[in-house]
């Protein structure tokens, strides 16, 4: 039998080593540079900011902050502890999409309370993985520097 920061960090590495960089490719790697800069600040922004301002500021940018967006969502989506408050008012969308922002801007301060330390817990397993596949990565070519970002 798993725990929940199991299941959490399983779902994380599914993301990132299934479905966002299954191959080591150089496209797959600029593409992991750009992920992994949007992931490793994502944790303290939470913090700072909350939930609903990151996801704003996410979708009004780029591509790659959509992705992280979408995998944090669809972990909420999944995960136990948050599962009850996801299937409220129709269900949490689950694309980077600003559907799922008035969802989320739709919650009690109690459901964003758990919703954020949900997210920032799913994030800091995201941020372990990618930088796991970033130096497994990084040694495969030894003439490259290791980007220095930690």
């Amino acid at each position: 039998m798993t725990n929940l920061d199991q299941e959490c960090g399983r779902h994380a590495a599914e993301r990132i080593l299934d479905t966002r960089f299954p191959n080591f490719s150089d496209d797959a790697k600029n593409a992991l540079k750009n992920y992994r800069s949007v992931v490793m600040g994502a944790g303290s922004y939470i913090r700072q900011a909350g939930l609903l301002q990151l996801a704003a500021f996410w979708l009004s940018k780029r591509e790659v902050e959509h992705q992280v967006l979408e995998d944090a969502l669809l972990w909420l989506r999944r995960s136990q502890v948050t599962q009850g408050v996801c299937n409220q008012r129709d269900g949490l969308p689950t694309g980077a999409e600003p559907a799922s922002l008035q969802w989320l801007l739709g919650c009690s301060a109690q459901e964003i309370a758990l919703l954020e330390a949900e997210a920032e817990a799913y994030l800091g397993w995201l941020k372990r993985v990618v930088e796991g596949l970033w130096k497994e990565w990084a040694q495969q070519e030894p003439h490259e520097e290791n980007d220095g970002a930690a």
